[in-house]
């Protein structure tokens, strides 16, 4: 992102604050999904802060309080949420508030800094052009009469540059209470509840959280900014890995799926890991089982859904109607994710994503489940992932829990 070093900088903390707090919930997606997309989002925070990208994480770490503590308890299944899983985002609400009061005094402190330095050479360099404008007026005149022929008073221009003062007022850091962001950290505080009830706050007033978006355009919920797609790096021996793993299924005609996780290394998404999960597979589906052990593979090796793969037995390389609504689920929560389809018999590899029409078809789609037709429309509704990229210097680490 753009770092505005001519901004002030209580300016371009609120931005930051204003792009992760911008973010809204689909009352159509079930709240465990956002239950565990949640937990990739802190995942995501925390990689960009090793990463040293402090302004990305304070951006996650944002939208995580303000879908959790506000615009996730206003969804019709928030009730159905296992108490388990309340106290965890009780608990990890708790844990990021002062995590990301941290990161709002170190980053203004950053901001500050810039600004300073910016105006620093905005006066040297207005200086400079000054002198060098002084200096070739002194110099004689090459004419007849060595002299101009123009006895106007020649006014200098750059006569307001030797005292050059800032173009807007330098901004000292300022304590939290004189913030924007204060005050949606207000109202994101944790209140007493009574125990196990999960978290109670303050209700969010409407007319600064609006409610509902019912459209189908992603959310970018597991990505920090509203701008582009980030590149997806695949390890080089992802494909023959993973055709590997499904070579017994292949041979009987049935499909096999994974998904493809990792972490974000210069803020790239790095596919490292590859996670096979106990599933039910036909000739034309494969149904993944065992959420709760993929689950725990992830928590414990801090892995991040970045897409899935699977094999299309018999079949061309291409997304069905319903590998278009499984992309889909991937695609809302991040608009990078992709979906990775073989055909070891036809020898195609295609990586898709869904284009924005067939998100928005798919989105409004009745159907749930079950292969079925969509009305023809005159643009493709997958096309080939144009944001990804193979590296061969990669190797991916395999899990394969079908056996365990």
């Amino acid at each position: 992102m753009s770092r505005g070093d001519d901004c002030l900088p209580a300016d371009r903390l609120k931005a930051l604050i204003d792009e992760g707090s911008s973010v809204s919930v689909n009352p159509d997606t079930k709240a465990i999904h956002y239950i565990r997309s949640g937990r990739e989002l802190l995942r995501m925070a925390n990689n960009y802060m090793e990463d040293g990208q402090l302004d990305l994480a304070l951006v996650l770490y944002t939208r995580y309080l303000t879908i959790f503590l506000q615009r996730l308890r206003a969804h019709p299944g928030f009730k159905e949420v296992p108490p388990a899983d309340r106290k965890l985002i009780q608990t990890n609400c708790s844990k990021i508030l002062p995590k990301a009061e941290g990161l709002r005094v170190t980053l203004l402190q950053r901001f500050q800094e810039e600004y300073d330095a910016h105006q620093a050479n905005l006066a040297k360099a207005a200086a400079a052009a000054a002198a060098k404008k002084e200096e070739s007026l002194s110099r004689p005149q090459n004419n007849s009469n060595n002299r101009s022929t123009d006895d106007t008073p020649w006014e200098n221009p750059f006569r307001h540059y030797n005292n050059v003062t800032p173009s807007a007022p330098i901004v000292s850091p300022t304590p939290a209470s004189n913030l924007a962001y204060t005050d949606m950290m207000a109202d994101l505080r944790i209140e007493q509840s009574v125990p196990g009830s999960g978290v109670t706050v303050s209700p969010p007033s409407s007319q600064n959280h609006p409610g509902f978006d019912r459209t189908t355009k992603p959310n970018r919920f597991l990505s920090p900014m509203n701008s582009g797609l980030r590149e997806v790096v695949i390890p080089g021996d992802l494909i023959t890995t993973f055709l590997r793993c499904a070579d017994k299924n292949t041979e009987n005609n049935v499909e096999t799926c994974g998904f493809l996780t990792g972490r974000i290394l210069q803020g790239k998404l790095v596919i490292t890991d590859l996670i096979i999960p106990k599933q039910d597979g036909t000739s034309d589906s494969c149904l993944a089982k065992g959420d709760e052990e993929y689950i725990m593979v992830q928590d414990r090796l801090d892995l991040i859904t970045f897409g899935w793969i699977h094999t299309h037995p018999s079949q061309t390389a291409f997304l069905s109607s319903v590998d278009m609504h499984s992309q889909f689920c991937y695609q809302q929560m991040m608009p990078e994710a992709i979906a990775i389809v073989c055909s070891p018999r036809k020898n195609q590899v295609g990586t898709f994503t869904l284009s924005p029409e067939g998100m928005e078809m798919i989105g409004s789609c009745p159907h749930t489940s079950g292969f079925h037709t969509h009305p023809h429309t005159s643009v493709p509704l997958f096309i080939d992932a144009v944001h990804h990229i193979f590296d061969k210097s990669r190797q991916v680490s395999v899990h394969d829990l079908r056996y365990t």
